[in-house]
């Protein structure tokens, strides 16, 4: 089975029917985002920072900023702060060089 297809049954004039329906990655995105941000009152960088280091391996960082210009939370001139936080997490992640 295909984890990203459900299978959906439904009526129509008498018939059972059934149809699978495709899980669009972007739009559980946007969904997850919203649930996320909904307690929320304004997306200070503290929020944000919490938002990226949570969700961007599941989504990654284009997709994420994508999401956020869709649900008219972020312009495009705020991608260099995202970028900024996300280029912090990078390098607070990798293991120190032993030599």
């Amino acid at each position: 089975m295909i984890p990203c297809l459900k299978l959906v049954l439904y009526k129509r004039m008498g018939f059972n029917l059934a149809k699978f329906t495709e899980k669009n990655v972007r739009w559980e995105c946007i969904n997850t985002l919203k649930n996320f941000i909904d307690p929320h009152k304004n997306l200070d960088d503290e929020v944000l920072y919490d938002l990226l280091s949570r969700f961007k391996d599941k989504y990654g960082l284009y997709l994420l900023f994508d999401c956020l210009k869709y649900l008219k939370i972020m312009k495009r001139s705020q991608f260099a702060k995202i970028s900024c936080f996300h280029d912090v997490m990078e390098r607070n992640n990798k293991p120190a060089i032993k030599l």
